[in-house]
C-alpha cells in the first residue's frame, strides 16, 4: 500500500506533522507502506521513519514541473469549469509510481487534497471546506483552484474519510454523493504525546488562585476567532476581578490578525503569541494550561481539542456544530457568549477531567485498527 506524503513538509511543527507521523507508524505495524515523498524531503523524512522495517521510502524525482504545471492547470480546468479534463491530464500526467489497480493509495490527513487517478483504489481525507464554508478567507482564483481539485477528488476516490459526521453532511449537501462513498475515521490523540502532558501536569504550581492560564493553538485565520476569544476573556477577568494568562500558537495566516493580538491592550489579560512551535514546546503549553480554550466558528473536526480531552485538561468550545458532536464522547464544555464564560471560569476543575468509555475511540492505536480494516474491506 502507498502513502502520498509528496505535500508533507517534514520541518513544519505542529499537530498535522505528528498526526501523519504516528498514523503511518502505527498502520506500519499492521501493514508493509511505501510512502511516496518529493526529493528535497528525502533526508528529513528518512530520519522520521528510521528503524521502521515495514516502511519503503520512494524518492520521486524530478517532478517539480509536473507539478506545478498541474497545479496552474487546475485553476485553468476551474476557469472553464471542467475538472473532467483535469482528471484526464492528471492521470497522464500525474508523477507517481502507481499505476495498477491493485495497490491501494492512502492520502494522509494533510492539508492539500491529491489526484491518483480513477483506475487507482484510494483512500483521499478530506481536511476542511474552507474556500466553500468561509469564502473570504482566500481570492477568487484560489477558491477555484481548491474548489476543482475537490472536485476531481471527491468523484474518483473510492473512499472519503471524514474526521466528523458535521463534514459528511457539508460535502454531501455540496456535492450530492451518497453516504455509501463515507468512512468516518476520527482524529486521534497519540498515547506518547498524551502521557507526556499528563506527566507534566503533575509538576504544575496550582497556588495562585486569581491566576488563569489559557491556552489555544491555531493558525491565524479569521474564523478561529482569537480576537473575539480576548475580548470575551478581558470582560470576564474584569468581572471576576482574576489575571489570566492568554497563550496563542500557530503559524500567522493573517498578519492583521497578529498585529490585532500584539496591540490588544488589558490590564487583567498577559497575551503571548508563540507562533510556530516545537512539539517539546507545545508539550510545556499544553502542560501549563488551566484551559484550553477553542473559539472557533467553523471546524470540521479539532485536534487541540482531541489532545487537551486525552490530556486530561478541561476544554471548553464555542457551541458548533462539530464541538457538539465531539462532546457527546468528550468531556467538553460548550459555551455561546461570555456569560457563558464567566459562569465556567467561576467552576474550572482543579483535578483532571474524566474520560467516559467512548474517548477510547480517539486513541492511536484504534484509529490505526480502523483504517486497516479499510484496506481489508476494499482490496
Amino acid at each position: 500500500m502507498y502513502v502520498d506524503l509528496t505535500k508533507f513538509n517534514p520541518s513544519y511543527y505542529g499537530g498535522v506533522r505528528r498526526f501523519c507521523v504516528d498514523l503511518i507508524i502505527e498502520i506500519s505495524n499492521y501493514k508493509p507502506l511505501k510512502i511516496l515523498i518529493f526529493d528535497e524531503n528525502l533526508s528529513e523524512i528518512e530520519k522520521i521513519f528510521s528503524g521502521k522495517e515495514n516502511i519503503k521510502i520512494i524518492n520521486i524525482k524530478n517532478s517539480f514541473l509536473i507539478e506545478h504545471f498541474l497545479s496552474a492547470f487546475a485553476l485553468f480546468c476551474s476557469v472553464i469549469k471542467s475538472d473532467r479534463l483535469y482528471s484526464k491530464i492528471s492521470s497522464l500526467l500525474k508523477p507517481f509510481p502507481v499505476r495498477s489497480s491493485d495497490d491501494i493509495v492512502c492520502y494522509t490527513p494533510n492539508s492539500v487534497v491529491n489526484y491518483f487517478g480513477k483506475n487507482i483504489i484510494n483512500i483521499v481525507s478530506i481536511h476542511d471546506l474552507q474556500h466553500e464554508i468561509i469564502p473570504n478567507n482566500f481570492d477568487y482564483l484560489t477558491r477555484l483552484y481548491r474548489w476543482s481539485r475537490y472536485r476531481a477528488t471527491l468523484r474518483n476516490a473510492k473512499i472519503v474519510q471524514i474526521s466528523s459526521v458535521t463534514m459528511q453532511e457539508e460535502i454531501q449537501k455540496l456535492t450530492g454523493l451518497s453516504a455509501m462513498k463515507f468512512k468516518y475515521i476520527p482524529e486521534f490523540a497519540g498515547e506518547h504525546f498524551v502521557s507526556k502532558i499528563r506527566h507534566l501536569r503533575r509538576y504544575r504550581d496550582d497556588n495562585n488562585e486569581n491566576l488563569i492560564t489559557v491556552f489555544y493553538p491555531a493558525q491565524l485565520w479569521p474564523h478561529k476567532g482569537h480576537i473575539d476569544l480576548l475580548k470575551d476573556l478581558n470582560e470576564v477577568s474584569v468581572n471576576l476581578n482574576i489575571s489570566i494568562d492568554v497563550n496563542f500558537c500557530g503559524q500567522i495566516f493573517n498578519q492583521d490578525i497578529h498585529k490585532k493580538i500584539t496591540n490588544f491592550r488589558s490590564s487583567k489579560l498577559n497575551i503571548l503569541h508563540h507562533g510556530l512551535v516545537s512539539d517539546q514546546k507545545l508539550l510545556g503549553l499544553y502542560s501549563s494550561a488551566n484551559v484550553v480554550i477553542v473559539p472557533s466558528y467553523y471546524e470540521s473536526s479539532s485536534l487541540p481539542l482531541i489532545e487537551a480531552c486525552m490530556s486530561k485538561i478541561p476544554v471548553i468550545a464555542r457551541d458548533i456544530p462539530v464541538f457538539r458532536e465531539l462532546s457527546v464522547s468528550l468531556p467538553i464544555s460548550l459555551y455561546e457568549t461570555n456569560k457563558d464564560l464567566q459562569a465556567y471560569f467561576n467552576k474550572i476543575p482543579t483535578s483532571e477531567t474524566k474520560l467516559g468509555n467512548e474517548g477510547d475511540k480517539f486513541l492511536l492505536e484504534n484509529v490505526a485498527r480502523i483504517y486497516t480494516s479499510v484496506f481489508k474491506q476494499i482490496k
